[in-house]
């Protein structure tokens, strides 16, 4: 939701989690149906995230 919001084109997001113990890994996976939204999003390098108590600052990894 908040990628989208913040670049638009979100098809899919999703939490990395270990399959034996099924907790989260602290990586997660987001892909776009638009070049344009994934060239914002990873041109931005950073985003931070705000909920409730937690601010988190989350860098975009790409391959």
């Amino acid at each position: 939701m908040i990628m989208d919001r913040l670049y638009g084109g979100v098809c899919y997001a999703g939490i990395d989690t270990d399959p034996e113990l099924k907790y989260p890994k602290g990586a997660g996976r987001v892909a776009f149906s638009n070049q344009q939204s994934y060239i914002a999003a990873i041109s931005a390098r950073f985003v931070q995230l705000q909920h409730g108590d937690i601010d988190k600052r989350v860098s975009a990894a790409y391959m």
